[in-house]
């Protein structure tokens, strides 16, 4: 079977260019991954940078952040790439030996980030998973205790308050969003904010396109890009005892 055969046999959902003329068939359209990519990365200045990449599915993103100077890179995901009908996996490799690239993979589960199993990163991509979580704050934080410098969070947004001050979760239970059962929970700006702010972010930037939502969180502005986001203004909604009690207590069940 060639190379062109191997691609069609495989469900893709990133559209990635092998080289050669050869574009995977993904439902996501190659436009469409670079205007992505242009959002997640272009804030960020990658040149010699550690990424890891959370819920990697094909590996488009690894790859582009490799691409753009990232010194390491490495893609991690589970319910996608052991899936018998996604086969994330078999598509991921396919891409990486088609490309040439040294990007890593690590089978692993969202929740299950954190230092002990994963090492510490400079920049953390976790695009496309917190509404699929059932423990959205969970995920953020294991995200989050993985990322010296910016973690990027990308999801789909809770519309109908997108900006509301409050930090607020929609639920969507039974497969109510777009007839997806693993659609759990969409949040606002706030929710984001708010909870990497209690696991010790500093500054936030944000872009929403459509129902879609992508927070830049930084730790400091080592890797940030000026100009290309404006920092969020996010009414605080804990007083500042409350804050440190809050992040003593998550670090407590860090360890």
């Amino acid at each position: 079977m060639d190379l062109q055969q191997r691609v069609n046999s495989i469900p893709w959902y990133h559209s990635i260019d092998l080289g050669n003329g050869l574009v995977t068939p993904g439902r996501k359209s190659l436009e469409l991954m670079k205007h992505e990519q242009g959002v997640f990365f272009d804030p960020v200045r990658l040149d010699g940078a550690t990424v890891l990449d959370i819920g990697a599915w094909a590996g488009a993103h690894s790859f582009e952040a490799k691409r753009r100077g990232a010194r390491r890179v490495m893609a991690t995901d589970q319910y996608v790439w052991i899936h018998p009908e996604w086969r994330g996996r078999e598509a991921f490799d396919l891409a990486r030996n088609a490309i040439g690239s040294d990007v890593e993979a690590a089978e692993i589960d969202a929740l299950d980030i954190k230092p002990d199993t994963i090492g510490r990163w400079d920049v953390v991509l976790f695009a496309g998973v917190l509404y699929h979580l059932r423990s959205p704050l969970d995920g953020l934080h294991a995200a989050a205790s993985v990322a010296n410098d910016c973690l990027i969070v990308e999801s789909e947004a809770a519309t109908k308050f997108l900006q509301s001050p409050e930090p607020l979760l929609a639920y969507h239970p039974s497969g109510s969003l777009r007839s997806d059962a693993t659609n759990f929970f969409t949040p606002n700006v706030a929710f984001v904010v708010e909870a990497l702010r209690e696991c010790g972010f500093a500054l936030f930037d944000t872009n929403v396109d459509g129902r879609r939502l992508t927070v830049h969180a930084w730790r400091n502005t080592t890797r940030r890009v000026l100009g290309n986001a404006s920092a969020v203004q996010t009414r605080t909604t804990f007083s500042v005892w409350r804050r440190a009690l809050a992040r003593l207590k998550h670090e407590v069940r860090s360890r």
